[in-house]
């Protein structure tokens, strides 16, 4: 995820007991309250949404400034995948400019 367009990578295909264990630490809450955060994640499955809906909560933010989902993107790229990161990248961009 970023955090002001600063990228933190989070390479877990879930939102393990590790992650949230760093997010939910008393540093890291003061780190990102009030920041804009948005996210991407790669999966080889289904259950983004769902890990995605669990960072939220973790964080406790309703939204996150940009969101983008990617399944198996190295293995089979599609020309939407393109379309779908150059969204994302217009929202961090967007975000960005407007801190």
């Amino acid at each position: 995820f970023t955090i002001n367009n600063e990228i933190t990578t989070i390479t877990k295909k879930t939102t393990t007991n590790h992650i949230r264990t760093i997010i939910q630490t008393d540093i890291m809450t003061k780190v990102i309250h009030g920041k804009k955060i948005s996210v991407f994640t790669c999966f080889s499955g289904g259950g983004a949404d769902k890990a995605i809906e669990k960072m939220k909560k973790y964080i406790g933010i309703k939204n996150f400034e940009a969101e983008l989902i990617l399944v198996d993107p190295k293995e089979n790229r599609k020309a939407e995948d393109d379309e779908k990161i150059d969204v994302f990248c217009q929202k961090l961009k967007t975000t960005g400019e407007s801190r």
